[in-house]
């Protein structure tokens, strides 16, 4: 008998899905993991986004250092700068510069003639200024038959603590020119006033130089130029120059709450003595 081979059963084979254009954001990933996804599983468009706003911030915080640093150190140069303070330094201490005085280390320590005397002209100059200001303006003070002008002790003292402060207060005396009713500064006790010449200022000019300044505490040199070394511009204006100064001086000044007050004054020594 003959035998016949047998063929192995077909299988079936499995339909094939039908193709699609969708895709799976899992079988997105797995293809193509660079396009939206880092390797760290970030999306790559928010990783962008806190970059940008981490360098934004950055750059402000760098930018408000920047502003800060400026800021402070403008603080510091305009807290050093006392060039706004030559004209107040000038005619704060003109009564005084105009007398040339000695060298003194404390106003109890000095001699009270020049010190008195820089009083005396506040309280006149200051009645000149305002009669020029108002023609029609009458002086609370008198004068002499020498056409001095007669000031209460009072105003005296008063001027006195406004250029050198409340702590001392001197005793007062004639000074001058011994002899002459028409020069000397007359102290009468009794009455207690002074009577006071016409005051004019020395050889010198005063010139302020350099303001140094220390808390509330100032040292301003002022130079003394002879009067034959002044000049004058196309102005009309005089010309003072430091540089021409025969002698100069500093000035100790305090800053208080009712102003500034002399505490002392120093000489330097200059080469160009004459």
């Amino acid at each position: 008998m003959a035998w016949i081979k047998r063929s192995a059963p077909l299988t079936p084979q499995a339909e094939e899905a039908p193709k699609t254009d969708e895709v799976t954001a899992s079988e997105e990933a797995t293809e193509h993991p660079s396009r939206r996804f880092s390797k760290r599983g970030v999306r790559r468009g928010r990783y962008a986004a806190n970059a940008a706003i981490g360098l934004f911030v950055l750059v402000f915080a760098v930018i408000g250092v920047i502003s800060t640093v400026v800021g402070g150190f403008r603080m510091v140069q305009k807290m050093r700068d006392t060039s706004h303070l030559t004209d107040e330094m000038y005619y704060t201490l003109l009564p005084l510069t105009q007398y040339t005085p000695a060298a003194f280390e404390s106003v109890e320590k000095a001699d009270q003639a020049p010190l008195i005397q820089a009083a005396l002209y506040a309280v006149t100059n200051r009645e000149w200024i305002r009669q020029q200001q108002d023609v029609n303006y009458v002086s609370p003070y008198t004068t002499d038959d020498f056409g001095r002008t007669i000031v209460p002790i009072e105003a005296v003292t008063e001027a006195y603590h406004t250029l050198f402060g409340d702590d001392f207060t001197p005793t007062y005396a004639t000074f001058g020119v011994e002899g002459d009713s028409y020069f000397s500064f007359e102290y009468e006790e009794e009455k207690q006033h002074y009577h006071v010449p016409q005051q004019s200022s020395g050889a010198f000019e005063p010139v302020i130089g350099t303001i140094q300044r220390a808390g509330d505490t100032y040292t301003v040199q002022v130079g003394y130029v002879h009067l034959q070394d002044v000049t004058v511009d196309d102005h009309g204006n005089k010309v003072v120059d430091m540089e021409k100064a025969t002698y100069r001086q500093y000035y100790t000044v305090e800053d208080t709450e009712d102003g500034y007050v002399i505490r002392a004054v120093t000489d330097e020594a200059t080469d160009n003595k004459k």
